[in-house]
């Protein structure tokens, strides 16, 4: 039997996960007073849902439109919003349980050569986070897509490689390769290269 618990008025839900001692986690790319998006928590039977953020976009801000959540082995959790934010082409996010707060860690940037993060983000066998850009910059010429990754114990993201026009989430292998979608190919890509 399927039971439909949660029913938010217009918001399309990107990710939604069991977090803590039974609880929801999740995200919406609509909702909100901006309509932009929000992150909430709710209890497992639907009742109980808070708003911890509601992204408004300015520069401020972590962003517009967030992605799904992943939890880290730090305990914390991040995700990625495509838009907003200083520069207008997305953010790196993190929220901490502990202080119920939402911090913004990174904004992608021309001078990062990433832009528009897109998709989920996956956390390898070595800590770091990985994930899509729809924009990867050079000497601020937009040239093509790729593929980050985020350490979170310096607060670094780094270019990985730049792929074509890469569509939809990374998947992580059992033998630790990231695998993604790139027009008509599944390609794969190696975090110790």
């Amino acid at each position: 039997m399927i039971r439909f618990i949660l029913l938010f008025a217009s918001f399309i839900f990107v990710s939604v996960f069991t977090f803590g001692q039974g609880n929801f986690l999740g995200t919406t790319q609509n909702g909100g007073l901006g309509g932009i998006g929000e992150i909430f928590i709710a209890n497992s039977d639907g009742t109980g849902v808070q708003i911890l953020k509601t992204l408004t976009g300015d520069k401020e801000s972590t962003g517009n439109y967030p992605s799904e959540l992943v939890q880290s082995t730090n305990g914390k959790i991040y995700g990625i919003t495509t838009d907003g934010a200083a520069s207008n082409l997305g953010t790196l996010f993190e929220f901490d349980a502990a202080t119920n707060s939402v911090l913004k860690k990174i904004d992608f940037s021309k001078d990062k050569e990433l832009a528009h993060p897109f998709g989920n983000l996956i956390q390898a066998s070595n800590g770091k986070l990985y994930g899509l850009t729809s924009g990867v910059y050079r000497n601020t010429t937009l040239i093509s897509s790729g593929i980050f990754e985020y350490d979170p114990t310096n607060n670094k993201i780094t270019k990985k490689t730049i792929v074509g026009t890469n569509n939809g989430n990374l998947l992580l292998g059992s033998n630790g390769k990231l695998y993604f979608y790139d027009i008509g190919s599944i390609l794969e890509f190696d975090i110790q290269s």
